[in-house]
């Protein structure tokens, strides 16, 4: 969908409250900004990566996203949330179902969002943390680590919130900061649910110099090996954090903002 405003003017974004419909099936949700050639105002599409295939989405950003209940970000009063500027901009909502029952649902979930053109002095942004090389054995309990060293601090990053996102095999996360002296600060370190995703906001920093860990630890109790993927019967290892300047936080993977060891 089409902003209600200019898509040419810059922006930033101050708040997002989320319209939960169905409380029953929406496991999560997630927004982007996007640039695309061709765009189909209110289009459903029910198989996202299939569609982007067949119809390129050019300069997808994810911005935000949240599970329903959760508490939302919130940002200092000299803090606006990147809306990447584009003379073609749109939003992509992905709405992630999760139906335990026999019978069809129906849903109408929608986010509404704030949004200021008086852009405050910093800028934060979605960074995300992580790894999608991971294979989780038959029968066993598996950790895997991702570190993410970034090339792109000249001062100091200042976390605002984040989020650990995995699938149904996933037990526990955490992140620390390691310090060149050795040091660690952890800024999360929880068993993890499928069913409650939350963000989790705080206020520190990481400085030229250290890097961030992430574990994403699993119990496989099926015959099956567990690869990475989309599905819910495969699995992720990701943590996102929200932090300003945007931007700062990446190694310049290849792969975007997905940062890997």
């Amino acid at each position: 969908f089409r902003p209600s405003w200019d898509g040419a003017t810059p922006v930033q974004m101050l708040k997002a409250r989320e319209l939960v419909d169905n409380r029953k099936v929406v496991h999560h949700w997630m927004l982007y900004t996007m640039e695309r050639t061709s765009l189909e105002e209110g289009a459903i599409r029910g198989d996202p990566e299939s569609q982007f295939n067949a119809d390129p989405v050019f300069g997808l950003h994810y911005v935000l996203g949240g599970v329903p209940g959760a508490s939302q970000i919130e940002l200092p009063d000299d803090v606006g949330l990147r809306m990447e500027p584009s003379g073609n901009l749109a939003f992509s909502l992905e709405i992630h179902y999760f139906n335990g029952g026999d019978a069809a649902e129906q849903d109408g979930t929608a986010v509404e969002i704030c949004v200021t053109t008086k852009k405050r002095p910093n800028e934060a942004a979605a960074h995300w943390l992580g790894t999608t090389s991971l294979e989780l054995p038959a029968h066993a309990h598996t950790d895997i680590f991702a570190t993410c060293r970034p090339t792109n601090l000249t001062g100091p990053a200042h976390i605002v919130a984040l989020t650990p996102h995995m699938h149904r095999m996933a037990v526990h996360s955490k992140a620390v900061i390691n310090r060149p002296s050795g040091e660690t600060l952890t800024l999360h370190d929880a068993p993890y649910d499928f069913t409650e995703q939350r963000l989790y906001p705080m206020n520190t920093t990481v400085s030229p110099g250290e890097t961030v860990t992430v574990t994403c630890s699993y119990q496989n109790d099926t015959d099956q090996p567990i690869l990475y993927g989309e599905s819910r019967v495969n699995e992720m290892c990701y943590l996102t954090l929200w932090a300003w300047p945007a931007g700062s936080i990446s190694n310049n993977s290849p792969v975007g903002l997905v940062l890997a060891v």
